[in-house]
């Protein structure tokens, strides 16, 4: 249960008040085992010919030990091409996993932990744009996490298979366009994202 003080109220307010009117926020509840166990915020905003996108969540689990997973993402769309990203990934506040990519103009720089590599290819379609854009008519989408294309496809109305570099698979369903669940099986355990109306 979350105690929200006069204050944080007061600001909250304010925040919501000085929000830019082209910016559109979406939140998800995290579901494990039926039980809420944390959130996402996805947030969409433009500025000129800018798209930025920004993905926060956090979890927390107990197995034999409370476990809390944090995730971070950030993008930059110019004229529909993904310009720069940068992800963060932690585990009881330590740093599991991180990347930073951009495009010099020829192709993306790509820093994964400390592995660096380069991909020529453009970049119009990434992991955190599956919350805004359903994926009609899209094959591969490019994972921000792992700095590669993932294999996407059709499994039912409005319900798509992704399939991430390491096997496993997420699910993403979607009513009128709307991302309304997401279906994530991580190596702990799976998690159910559900979109709060």
């Amino acid at each position: 249960m979350f105690n929200i003080s006069p204050l944080h109220l007061f600001f909250g307010v304010i925040f919501l008040s000085f929000k830019p009117a082209f910016s559109q926020q979406l939140q998800y509840e995290i579901i494990w085992k039926g039980d809420s166990v944390g959130y996402l915020i996805a947030d969409k905003s433009k500025t000129n010919m800018d798209v930025h996108y920004k993905i926060e969540s956090s979890v927390v689990v107990k197995f034999f030990a409370s476990i809390k997973l944090d995730y971070y993402f950030s993008n930059q769309f110019n004229n529909g091409m993904l310009k720069k990203a940068h992800t963060r990934n932690l585990m009881n506040e330590n740093l599991r996993a991180s990347s930073q990519i951009k495009w010099d103009g020829k192709q993306y720089d790509m820093m994964v932990d400390d592995e660096q590599t380069v991909l020529k290819e453009k970049i119009d379609y990434t992991m955190t744009t599956l919350y805004y854009d359903e994926p009609k008519n899209v094959d591969k989408v490019f994972s921000e996490r792992y700095a590669t294309f993932c294999t996407i496809k059709p499994v039912g109305k409005g319900k798509y298979e992704l399939t991430l570099p390491n096997g496993k698979k997420n699910y993403y369903n979607y009513v009128n366009g709307k991302c309304t669940e997401v279906e994530v099986n991580h190596s702990l355990a799976t998690f159910y994202f559900k979109l709060m109306m």
